[in-house]
């Protein structure tokens, strides 16, 4: 049961940065209409080749941290949880829901708390 949690959050975290790259994809075309004057276009330019690099790192993110959770590691136990909160006022809302709460479920967190070594 616990590996079936875990790996349907490992799923969630996939379907997480698919879907902030695909929002960040569509921001991209859509803005692309806004764009009238050259100085403009520049910072339009900027801000939508971070947007896209930025979504493609936590992509990488997202795929280090699975692979790194099927393994049992605590920093990516603490990471996913972070990832499925920072994430969660976004489109990816559901996949973050099923996520977290695959991971806060009694079985699959008391060995990454027990890693803590701190008494709760």
């Amino acid at each position: 049961m616990k590996e079936l949690k875990i790996k349907r959050a490992i799923y969630c975290l996939m379907a997480t940065a698919a879907i902030k790259i695909a929002t960040v994809i569509y921001m991209i075309f859509t803005l692309q209409g806004y764009s009238t004057f050259s100085e403009s276009n520049v910072l339009l330019n900027g801000l939508q080749s971070f947007s896209f690099m930025f979504a493609v790192a936590q992509a990488v993110l997202a795929y280090s941290v699975g692979v790194d959770l099927k393994k049992g590691k605590l920093w990516a136990w603490i990471t996913a949880l972070c990832f499925f909160l920072f994430a969660a006022p976004t489109f990816a809302l559901p996949a973050c829901i099923i996520g977290f709460i695959s991971l806060i479920d009694e079985d699959v967190r008391t060995p990454f708390i027990n890693q803590l070594d701190i008494k709760i």
